[in-house]
């Protein structure tokens, strides 16, 4: 749940160039060496002063945000086990750097929050790919390990997690995203869960198919393959069957509603389970939703 601390010393050393307007020098001077306290204060200052712009009020949230995600990680480091839930939010509440949303994400699929965690990795997702938003990414296998997280806690979760859409395209982000900075998906787990032994949709599964339907149609996709899986209770053939009934229900659906793009559909059934990296920290029925999903390929 670490970041790696040279990410947050670059993020701390990100200067107020050329962003300062005179009215607001005397803000800014006191900003330069001052202590977090002081950092909040002048911060709802900025925020009341009409002669500030906005620009000069989000780099200021920016160091505020900056400032406790570097104490998070100090704590953090002091204990491993330590509640930083507050540290967080606070951080949050002044600007959305990816590494505090990441963070929040991995305190609450700790404490089995997989629905909250989703939207957490899923927005610190689409920060990553904004270039605006993070001029530098991370690494890609960072960003494969992000995108794993949110998949495997929307798989987890109650309800169904919408994916999100980007703050400065309006295009589908998240999970939806077709590339991320250089990472592309091969294929994304979908929770297109179903009533149990059916191929009737399950609410979850409803609103997850909804969702495939509406961003497949924005991205104008033209060629797709669902997979289908199944959990590993019950005989191999049957539950192969299963798993290719499913995969053409929800091909079926997006048909009927105009999906005009070609669909492929396979039945994998129990044979090809979720590689799970640390299976002791999930419940059996938890490692079963894992592998209950429906894949989507792009072809």
């Amino acid at each position: 749940m670490s970041i790696p601390m040279r990410l947050l010393w670059v993020l701390l050393g990100m200067a107020f160039v050329n962003l300062v307007q005179a009215d607001c020098q005397a803000i800014y001077q006191r900003a330069k060496n001052a202590d977090l306290a002081t950092l909040e204060t002048l911060y709802r200052e900025a925020r009341s002063a009409p002669d500030c712009d906005d620009a000069f009020r989000a780099k200021l949230g920016q160091r505020v945000s900056n400032e406790l995600l570097r104490q998070t990680q100090a704590r953090l480091q002091q204990d491993p086990k330590a509640d930083v839930t507050e540290l967080l939010d606070r951080a949050l509440s002044y600007a959305r750097p990816w590494q505090a949303l990441a963070m929040r994400g991995d305190l609450r699929h700790d404490r089995r929050d997989y629905y909250r965690a989703a939207l957490d990795y899923q927005e610190a997702l689409e920060i990553v790919a904004d270039p605006k938003a993070t001029p530098n990414p991370p690494p890609q296998t960072q960003i494969g390990d992000l995108f794993k997280k949110a998949e495997r806690s929307r798989l987890l979760a109650d309800r169904y997690p919408p994916t999100t859409n980007s703050r400065s395209t309006g295009e589908p982000a998240g999970l939806a995203a077709t590339s991320i900075r250089g990472f592309v998906p091969e294929r994304v787990a979908l929770p297109i869960t179903f009533e149990y032994d059916s191929t009737e949709f399950d609410a979850k599964g409803q609103a997850a198919a909804a969702d495939l339907l509406d961003f497949l149609t924005r991205q104008g996709q033209q060629e797709i393959t669902l997979i289908g899986h199944t959990d590993p209770r019950g005989d191999d053939a049957y539950n192969l069957a299963l798993s290719q009934r499913r995969a053409e229900a929800v091909k079926r659906f997006l048909q009927a509603r105009n999906y005009a793009g070609t669909i492929h559909t396979e039945g994998r059934g129990k044979r090809e389970p979720l590689a799970v990296d640390d299976p002791q920290t999930y419940s059996e029925d938890e490692l079963h939703r894992l592998q209950r999903r429906v894949e989507l390929r792009r072809n």
